[in-house]
């Protein structure tokens, strides 16, 4: 947390020094592969936690809707930065993600939420559904979809989860609750 604090803090006073070299690490992290090495990998993780830190400063440098659909939801599928890449949709879907990428950034985070899935990433992925009711107010039809899939999938994890599913009542009911609105009929006609 020191070091996070030290780099925020460097980045507010010496950005026009910093931003190049965030950006040129930004393309580095798109060159490295499932089938890279161990360090590379470290590294691109290092990279996109730099990213999620500073997602608030770096909101105007990175276009973040090209980089998720070029980048980040083609390595959702591989297996080792899905817990990153869920972790970084939670630091910028509220800071800078458009309408219209919205519906991909769902799709992956549904992806995620499969009980299949490791539990560090269904939790991070779940820690993300925790802020898309904000999100859904502004979605349009497309909303009702997804609320159905995540209804659907939060039923499978907690099943999975047995008596542990208590653990994540805290973020499970309320998401459920928001779903399951005065449109509800509207939901389930899918």
């Amino acid at each position: 947390i020191c070091a996070e604090n030290l780099f925020l803090n460097l980045f507010s006073v010496h950005s026009e020094i910093i931003t190049p070299k965030i950006l040129v690490y930004i393309q580095q992290a798109s060159e490295i592969n499932d089938k890279a090495s161990k360090d590379d990998i470290l590294l691109k993780d290092a990279i996109y936690s730099t990213i999620g830190l500073g997602a608030n400063n770096f909101s105007e440098i990175v276009d973040f809707d090209s980089w998720f659909m070029n980048n980040l939801l083609p390595e959702g599928s591989n297996k080792s930065p899905r817990r990153r890449i869920a972790w970084l949709i939670s630091k910028w879907i509220s800071v800078k993600a458009s309408k219209e990428v919205r519906p991909k950034i769902y799709e992956l985070l549904i992806s995620l939420l499969m009980p299949e899935e490791d539990l560090v990433i269904v939790m991070c992925a779940e820690k993300i559904i925790s802020v898309l009711p904000q999100l859904w107010d502004s979605s349009g039809e497309e909303q009702y979809t997804f609320k159905t899939s995540i209804i659907i999938i939060l039923t499978k994890l907690v099943i999975a989860l047995k008596q542990d599913s208590m653990k994540i009542h805290e973020i499970t009911i309320p998401i459920i609750k928001k779903c399951l609105d005065a449109n509800a009929v509207r939901i389930f006609k899918y």
